[in-house]
């Protein structure tokens, strides 16, 4: 009877060790498969930004080789520099 009672015991053991590693497994690739939608979202945000960013650095640029001409140019230059929109989330 003992070897018998062992046996059960080692497959009861088993079944729940597979059911365990199975609830985890399960669990670990719902927060992975949230992770990743949310790494996707911030780098949907981080292109915003370098869009605004590059939109910035173009506007500087353009005022800047405008303002080279004479003071005129310079004081047009500057009243037409435009900010650029920060992404709203």
């Amino acid at each position: 009877m003992a070897p018998e009672h062992k046996k059960s015991s080692l497959v009861f053991f088993l079944l729940f060790l597979v059911l365990f590693l199975w609830s985890r497994l399960t669990f670990v690739n719902n927060e992975n498969a949230e992770l990743l939608e949310k790494i996707d979202s911030y780098e949907e945000i981080l292109d915003d930004y370098k869009d605004a960013l590059d939109q910035a650095n173009s506007n500087i640029d353009e005022a800047k080789w405008s303002a080279w001409e004479s003071y005129e140019d310079m004081g047009d230059a500057l009243d037409f520099l435009e900010t650029v929109d920060i992404p709203q989330y």
